[in-house]
């Protein structure tokens, strides 16, 4: 979106629906439209007036049937960097099986084409749609100077009130603080965790540079990545963050102090609490529910897809009066990006780096 603000004013961009990763043989992913849970209205008026999602483009294509600008999704072209030739393993062309993402959006791709310019120097009428493979224009991790996008990030009605809803639901009012955690230890969150040590950078870990640097730390160690290695660390972490927040009070608030907890491991929050005796600390442990324990599918409707797909989690963290959070993670740093963008809450700190 920065890169389509700064170069494509004039382009319309076209947002993809999410996806939600489901794991496991016979479980296939589910897809998400992106206004589901943000608010395009908005984002047109105050970041980029061209922003549609795949559903508008749709419609769009449809209105332009038997024009001279006709575009064919079934056998459409995709753009590749020539620089990621040099990769032993590059595929241009994505998998297009039942299933897949690109099966999900009814995109087929007839032919390959590389580019070795910026992508947004490609001529919009030579070059009318530009699906793009690999994009470098899109690096990741989010450049520092690319953040300010989460400004203009507003959550739809329906996500507010689902939000609302869920608190409600579980006893917690307006007086109270909400101390947030993420904790991601999930199968696939360990393997990926073995390859983050003695890195410098990996994946969303440029958001906590200058805590590690605070730290001494040159490389990033496991129990940054994966902090449940040390449950007890863990531990110690949240009981300095509750402490913030009964500081924050001052005596001036009567609302509790609550933990919720954004993990992808069914019971783990129980856990910490239970054995190292949170309650202590914390008035209320709440959670949502692990999306490995509940696979909503596309035809469950798209408030069941919502809530299992961890948006639940994100739109909570991210109104959180403190966040604690993973320095590698994206889903993290999303969550950061938006609270320090739009001055939301106390403060985000990560495990590990106190």
């Amino acid at each position: 979106l920065a890169e389509a603000r700064r170069h494509a004013p004039r382009r319309i961009v076209v947002l993809p629906s999410f996806i939600a990763w489901r794991y496991g043989r016979g479980r296939r992913n589910a897809h998400i439209p992106v206004e589901a849970a943000f608010d395009l209205d908005s984002l047109r008026r105050d970041f980029h007036p061209n922003i549609v999602s795949y559903a508008e483009f749709t419609n769009m294509i449809k209105a332009q049937d038997g024009s001279s600008t006709e575009w064919n999704a079934k056998e459409a072209t995709i753009y590749c960097n020539r620089a990621y030739i040099q990769y032993p393993h590059f595929k241009c062309t994505p998998d297009f099986s039942e299933g897949t993402y690109w099966h999900s959006l009814d995109i087929g791709f007839a032919r390959e084409q590389f580019y070795e310019q910026d992508i947004f120097d490609l001529s919009p009428i030579e070059h009318p749609v530009v699906i793009v493979s690999n994009a470098l224009a899109a690096p990741f991790p989010m450049r520092p100077q690319d953040r300010y996008v989460a400004k203009y990030l507003t959550w739809t009605q329906r996500m507010e009130e689902r939000r609302r809803s869920f608190l409600t639901t579980k006893g917690i009012s307006n007086d109270d603080l909400v101390v947030a955690a993420h904790l991601r230890a999930g199968s696939d969150w360990v393997k990926a965790c073995e390859h983050a040590v003695g890195n410098i950078v990996y994946m969303a870990s440029p958001q906590c540079s200058e805590e590690m640097k605070f730290h001494n730390m040159t490389t990033i160690p496991l129990d940054v990545c994966l902090p449940t290695v040390n449950l007890g660390a863990v531990a110690s972490d949240l009981m300095m963050a509750g402490q913030k927040m009964k500081e924050a009070k001052d005596g001036t608030e009567t609302g509790r102090v609550i933990l919720f907890i954004a993990t992808d491991v069914q019971g783990l929050g129980e856990k910490v609490w239970a054995e190292h005796n949170l309650g202590d600390t914390f008035d209320l442990l709440v959670r949502t529910e692990p999306a490995e324990s509940n696979f909503a599918t596309e035809s469950d409707g798209i408030d069941a897809l919502l809530e299992d797909s961890s948006f639940l989690d994100l739109i909570v963290m991210a109104y959180a009066d403190y966040v604690l959070g993973n320095c590698v993670s994206s889903f993290t740093s999303f969550t950061a990006r938006i609270r320090k963008e739009q001055s939301i809450g106390v403060g985000t700190e990560f495990f590990g780096l106190l």
